[in-house]
Formats: C-alpha cells, structure tokens, sequence
C-alpha cells in the first residue's frame, strides 16, 4: 500500500514536472524568445508580397483582410500583436506605392498596438535581450523611425546599444570599400545619410516641432485665422484657376470636389491636434490669412494655390487623411513662398543629415589646416587623399600621429555638428534630441577614428 502511495507520488511530480518544462519551452519559443523561429508572414502580407504592385485582385483582398483584421479588438498576446502591427504596415506600405489602394493610415491606433506589443514584451517571461532587433521588421522600420517616436525614447531598450551596431555595420562596409581613411570615412557618413526613412512624416519628431513654431509665429498676426466659409467661397469662386492643368491648361472639377470635401470636414469636426496644440479648422485659417500679409503681396496667389493643393493632397477615397497630417500639409504651403517669418519644415532625416554633413564639412577643414603641420602634417594628407598614390605620397605618420589627429577631427566634427542641431532647436524647439545628438556624435566619432 505504501509503495503504491509513494509511485502515485513519483507520478504526479513527473507530471508537473513534464507541464513545467512545455510551459517553458513554450515561453522559449514564443514572439521574444531566445528560440522564436522565423514567424510565417500573414496572409495580408503574404497577397502583398505575391502582387505585380499594381491594382490586382491581390492586392484588394490583401487590403480587405487587412482591414477587417484591424476592426476587431487588439489582441493582448504578442504574437497577436505582431500581426496586427503587420497589417498597419501592409496598408500603409500599398497606400504608398498604390495612392488610394488603401483606406488611410490609422497612425494613433498603430502607435497604441506599438505600445501594446512593447508591454507585451515587458510581460513575457525570459525575454530576449536583442527582442527590439526582431520587432523592428514587423513594424517596418529601422532604429530612425523608432527614435522618431517619442513614446521609443523611454522603452526598455538599450538605443546606445542598438546605435553601435547598426554604425560598426556602416564602418565594416566602408573598411571593404577603400583602404584610404579619408575616403573610408566619407563612405560611413554617406551610408548614415541614406539610411532609409519612413515617407510618412507627419509623425516625425522634427516636423512636430517645426509646426507647433509657426503655429506660434501665425497667431502672433493679430489679424487671426480667416473664417472656413470664406476659404470655400474663394475654392469655389477661383475653382477655375485652382484646378487648372499647369501642362494642358484643363480643367480637373475633381480637384475641387476633394477640395471642398476636406474643407467641409475640417468645419464640421475642427480636431484638436495635441503635437501643435491647435485644431486643424484654426491652422488652415491661419495659413490663408498668412496669405493676406503685406511683405506676401507677391507670393498671395502662390500661397493660395499651394494651401489648395495641400488640401486637394490631403484627401482619399477613403476619407481624408489623420489630423496630423492634414495640419503638416497645411503649413507646408508656405515653404518658401512666405515672406514675413515661415521657417522651412524639415524633417528628423533631413536635421540629422545636415548635422552630419556639418561634421564631415569641419573634419575636411580641419584636415586641411594641419596639411603643412610639422608633426601632423602627413596624418592629415593621408587623410585628405583620394587615391592609393595620394596616400602613399602623403608620407608616413606614426600611430600617436594618427591619434591625435584622428581626436583634433573628431572634436571638429562633433563641434560643427552640435551647433547645427542648436540652430535647428533654436528656429524650432524639440527638433534635435538629446538622443539624435548623442547618435550622430557617435556615427561622427566612429567613421572619424577607426
């Protein structure tokens, strides 16, 4: 009897035994285990990647499952999660090859299923440390668009980490292209600027700030935002001029059908957007007065006829775009064409290219300077050279040599590229963040000291 009780023991101990190691290996093998095999894309994904990229059957039922996917409530586990994120991407990726392929983008529900999927993350049981690295391609995109959004900045991610791979990638490649330094480290900072970025920028951090300033600069006219309806009148009264072919001088009454579509929504919702913290009935009053300036006497019509295309531009067939970017277009029309105080919208790529050609620009410079040097002079011409034969006549440096070179250009380049985030946080406050400085001094420091 005894030895009976102590076998069911045994028994059970090895079932609970068994049962723990599946829930382990589950765990394992799940969407941020160490031993997640590559996930099968979904079916959405799946049409997508399959079409000829042109308006095929393929790619309407790719849209209709990833849209019906979307209406139904966020799932909590993360491989759900992931597929859902997928399915944002799949829409936006065809709305962008495919303009109206796709009903708009739902950026604010595809950032809080980003936010889900991170807290899902937080919750599964031995994460894998390097989990941001396999999320990356499901969200479609890479470590730019991720510290482009805020809510990255303070995930439970190593971006330090993150920002010295992806640059040791960079260098390791610009090392198999050439052997001379100069070269070497151009090669770098040209890979940096063109890494890729997202062409949806009405979420970008820098765009954010650019709009939230001339929001500031526009109201200080005291002449305020012009009324909705005389916008309309003027669309409809001028629709000629408005619609006009500038290659064939032809009508399009579309335009304006979109046009006042855009307009009737913005009179009858007027959403408050909390990056300019106004409405989009307040911004698009504002640009058309901005129109009415004295020093814009010149640019009137131009303003008027680039807030119309903005307007036009923000419209689907689906509907019209998110708030935000109905407001980033909006002010978009005066890029170049205001003469009173507009400051050109630029986005995160384009303060993070300028920063980094700053570097390379007083890196050259400072080179340049030390060429007669009597201690640094050859370090310098090696830099500067262009050809093997180049750094070969440049004459040889001694490692110290090299060092300290490679430090007085780095410094250069790190000052130059710090000052031109400064002038982009002056004209526009919040454009440059102490992450994207800290990233672009790190890509400066490796392409500069190898």
């Amino acid at each position: 009897m005894l030895g009976l009780l102590v076998a069911c023991v045994i028994a059970v101990v090895l079932i609970l035994l068994v049962l723990a190691a599946g829930r382990h290996m589950r765990a394992k093998s799940g969407f941020f285990g160490r031993r997640r095999a590559a996930r099968r894309p979904g079916r959405a994904a799946q049409l997508w990647a399959a079409s000829s990229g042109g308006r095929d059957a393929a790619v309407r039922e790719a849209v209709r499952l990833a849209t019906a996917a979307l209406a139904l409530p966020a799932p909590r586990d993360a491989a759900g999660l992931e597929r859902r994120v997928e399915n944002h991407r799949v829409l936006a990726e065809i709305e962008r090859v495919l303009p109206g392929a796709a009903p708009p983008g739902q950026d604010e529900e595809f950032v809080n299923d980003v936010e889900r999927l991170l807290a899902a993350h937080e919750a599964a049981p031995d994460a894998d440390p390097d989990w941001l690295l396999a999320v990356l391609p499901a969200i479609g995109g890479d470590l730019r668009q991720l510290q482009a959004l805020p809510l990255y900045m303070d995930a439970p991610v190593d971006t330090r980490r993150l920002q010295e791979r992806t640059a040791t990638d960079r260098r390791r490649a610009a090392e198999a292209a050439t052997d001379v330094p100069g070269l070497r480290a151009a090669t770098q900072l040209r890979l940096a600027r063109e890494q890729a970025s997202d062409s949806q920028n009405a979420h970008d951090t820098a765009v954010s700030a650019a709009c939230r300033a001339a929001v500031a600069r526009l109201r200080a006219d005291p002449a305020g935002p012009a009324s909705i309806d005389s916008i309309e009148r003027y669309f409809r009264d001028h629709a000629a001029k408005l619609t006009r072919d500038p290659h064939t001088g032809q009508s399009r009454p579309g335009l304006l059908r979109r046009a006042l579509s855009v307009v009737a929504g913005v009179q009858n919702k007027a959403t408050h957007v909390s990056a300019v913290n106004a409405t989009d009935s307040e911004v698009l009053g504002l640009v058309w007065r901005r129109a009415d300036h004295p020093l814009n006497a010149e640019t009137r019509d131009q303003i008027r006829q680039a807030l119309f295309d903005a307007v036009v531009d923000a419209h689907t067939p689906y509907g019209s775009v998110c708030a935000n970017g109905r407001v980033t277009r909006f002010i978009g029309a005066l890029d170049t064409l205001d003469r009173v105080d507009h400051q050109p919208i630029a986005r995160v790529e384009d303060i993070r290219s300028s920063m980094l050609d700053a570097g390379q620009r007083a890196a050259t410079a400072a080179a340049r300077q030390l060429r007669a040097d009597p201690r640094l002079g050859a370090a310098a011409r090696g830099f500067l050279a262009t050809t093997a034969a180049e750094l070969q006549a440049a004459g040889d440096a001694t490692p110290e040599e090299e060092k300290d070179l490679q430090q007085r250009l780095t410094d250069a380049a790190i000052a130059a590229a710090d000052e031109t985030g400064r002038k982009f946080n002056d004209d526009a406050p919040g454009s440059v963040s102490r992450a994207m400085q800290d990233e672009v001094n790190l890509e400066l420091r490796m392409a500069l000291t190898p």
